[in-house]
């Protein structure tokens, strides 16, 4: 069995995050966790006969979706009502205890695989987590977990830019991951973390989905005080609240019933991930975080560049026959759906034409690319400014869109 273990001022807080907020998960973010679980089963080799753990079981979908592949599956949370929930949802469940990490009551080597859905983004000391998972898997047997990389997407942090413009801060009592303890929230950082808790061979991979909800929905989980986010959503009471909120729709428009983000927002957030991946590369093309604070400069040889001129020269091949596969299907739904006199007709008209420049300005600057790329150089904050002014794209379906730079004019981006 495993040694008990002292819980961290972090793991004190996320008790008290998740107490009594199993219903209001599984009706806002539980559906956004889910889309991994099939990804995660497979990882895991869950199938008939397997006997798995489904650790930070939340809602039960991933016991759920387990269980129907024929496993044997057993769920832990560490919060009594996600247990509870489990168990109710999943008849086929073998148990569902009340545990938490990195203390689970199960002997050595008693599953084939144990599988964690983002469990491990809460937990004080995610090392240990990890090593506890091992313990209780069988040698031969598999550990599968997800996290939530960092920076997220977009849509990620809707909530977080309300909070800011209404000034609500993070409440005293809601500690930040020690720093010993904290890992990069990316493949790399976590491929690391799972070696250094003795798992042999990690691997780790990138999945991406397109979630789809209404602003209500998304808005509604954090209202209801899940998560950090909903921490400090709440933080600032009612007035605070209404505040952010004003904030949140303010921020994201929605047009014929599509939820727009300006391309400041977006262009802003691009270039801020791209950023910090370009100050991450190590060896000689950059700082790699060793160097001065501020000095990455990403420099590449030749043959590099010969590479990528030859990947544009493959993309414009291929996206000329595909970005346009959909065309007469998608123009058929949407002049139906128009005619039958629903407003997500115009809608979805708008978006094909829109769709269509987008692929003739990406066509442009792969032939420019393929054609041209000769040098690299560094980029100063001037020239960002210039070709954030000049590619300027105002939504998908706002009114006066360009939505595609003009064939004469894309040698002057591309250099």
């Amino acid at each position: 069995m495993t040694t008990v273990t002292a819980m961290t001022a972090f793991d004190h807080a996320e008790r008290r995050i998740w107490s009594g907020k199993a219903e209001a998960y599984a009706h806002t973010y539980a559906r956004l966790c889910a889309h991994p679980v099939e990804d995660l089963l497979d990882a895991a080799e869950a199938g008939p006969g397997s006997r798995v753990l489904d650790v930070g079981c939340g809602s039960g979908t991933v016991s759920a979706t387990a269980v129907t592949r024929g496993a044997t599956v057993y769920a832990a949370d560490a919060e009594p009502g996600m247990a509870e929930a489990t168990r109710l949802a999943v008849p086929g469940i073998a148990a569902a205890h009340i545990a938490r990490l990195p203390e689970l009551p199960y002997a050595d080597d008693t599953f084939d695989a144990a599988v964690g859905n983002f469990v491990l983004n809460h937990v004080g000391r995610p090392r240990e987590a990890l090593t506890e998972l091992r313990r209780i898997t069988r040698p031969g047997g598999r550990v599968a977990i997800t996290i939530w990389r960092s920076p997220g997407a977009p849509g990620q942090t809707l909530i977080g830019r309300a909070a800011q413009a209404a000034c609500l801060t993070r409440p005293d009592w809601l500690p930040a991951l020690a720093t010993e303890d904290d890992f990069p929230r990316t493949p790399e950082g976590l491929t690391a973390l799972l070696g250094s808790a003795g798992l042999l061979d990690p691997e780790c991979s990138e999945v991406t989905w397109e979630h789809r909800c209404d602003p209500d929905t998304w808005w509604a989980g954090a209202e209801r005080g899940i998560g950090a986010i909903g921490q400090v959503l709440n933080s600032g009471g009612a007035e605070g609240l209404a505040a952010a909120r004003q904030a949140y729709d303010d921020d994201f428009p929605v047009v014929h019933g599509v939820w727009i983000m300006s391309f400041e927002q977006e262009w802003s957030e691009l270039k801020a991930a791209a950023g910090m991946r370009l100050n991450q590369v190590g060896g000689t093309g950059g700082t790699g975080g060793s160097g001065p604070k501020g000095a990455a400069d990403y420099v590449i040889a030749d043959d590099d560049l010969g590479d990528i001129g030859h990947t544009a020269f493959n993309l414009f091949n291929g996206l000329e026959q595909t970005g346009k596969h959909a065309k007469t299907a998608s123009e058929t739904a949407g002049a139906g759906l128009k005619g039958d006199g629903f407003d997500t007709g115009a809608a979805f008209t708008d978006v094909i034409g829109t769709w269509e420049k987008q692929v003739k300005t990406l066509l442009q600057a792969c032939a420019h690319i393929s054609n041209h790329l000769d040098y690299t150089k560094k980029s100063s904050k001037a020239d960002d400014e210039w070709i954030e002014a000049q590619l300027r794209i105002v939504g998908p379906v706002a009114p006066g869109a360009d939505g595609a730079v003009p064939a004469s004019q894309i040698s002057k981006y591309f250099r």
